[in-house]
């Protein structure tokens, strides 16, 4: 598979741990356990504070619970003292100004209506996530490395001049085509319908394999191409000899018929 694709799929693959770690930060990362999960909820639900739904989903998406918490104190204090949680336990979710436990809305109602401190920044990741994909894509591509014309291309090429600017098709091209329209609508659907925080890790997840592909490219694909380039240069004296000979050849028996005849 080709190095490009292969950074792209990656993301793919760890997606399903991550997306259970970012919706259930409670359990994963604070390391408090199911059984006093769904005590909190139970009782947060008692205040009327949570919705029965809410119970039933508690163990796979604690951040309900998580965002009652930070901002009632006296239902905080009241789980602290029952011993489902300590303080430390409880993960803040807020970044840079973010709120990374909400979903980002795609309604511009949202974007500009009473909440818009906390909605309108929240659009910062799914803009950051398609940018950073795009460059993905296109130094990705960087690292193709095409192997020189062989010697029958060449001479093919000699022999057909108007096929001479006509690439081989090289099916990893068609490959990255696909991919390019593919995972930008996929992260496109995880930042509108997940919290922000996958937002977060789709963009820092580009930004490493752009990194990634710029430093394997300086290092390994530049400097191969330039001696892949240099070996297609060499050979085409050699092809111009052998061709040279072919017509002496074939020259030879012309003028021994001739000779004949006289």
């Amino acid at each position: 598979m080709d190095g490009g694709c292969l950074t792209s799929l990656i993301p793919l693959i760890i997606i399903w741990p991550i997306w259970r770690i970012i919706r259930a930060p409670l359990q994963y990362v604070g390391q408090v356990s199911v059984e006093n999960i769904t005590k909190i909820a139970e009782f947060l639900a008692g205040k009327g504070l949570l919705s029965e739904a809410a119970i039933k989903t508690a163990a796979q998406n604690d951040l309900p619970i998580i965002n009652i918490l930070t901002n009632n104190a006296s239902a905080l204090a009241e789980s602290v003292n029952q011993g489902w949680l300590r303080p430390d336990q409880l993960v803040n979710t807020s970044f840079l100004g973010m709120d990374l436990g909400r979903v980002p809305s795609y309604n511009p109602a949202d974007w500009f209506g009473p909440n818009w401190r906390i909605e309108l920044p929240l659009l910062i990741l799914p803009l950051l996530t398609i940018i950073t994909m795009s460059l993905n894509m296109r130094f990705s591509r960087l690292n193709i490395l095409r192997p020189a014309p062989s010697k029958k291309e060449i001479e093919r090429a000699k022999n057909n001049p108007a096929k001479a600017g006509q690439a081989v098709a090289d099916p990893t091209e068609k490959t990255m085509k696909y991919m390019q329209w593919f995972m930008p609508i996929l992260m496109i659907f995880t930042v509108f319908t997940m919290p922000s925080a996958m937002g977060l890790y789709w963009v820092m997840s580009n930004v490493i394999f752009i990194v990634q592909s710029l430093i394997s490219y300086h290092m390994y694909i530049k400097p191969a191409r330039v001696l892949l380039a240099g070996g297609a240069e060499a050979d085409e004296p050699a092809l111009k000899s052998t061709a040279e000979k072919n017509k002496e050849a074939d020259a030879e028996p012309k003028s021994k018929k001739r000779g004949k005849g006289r």
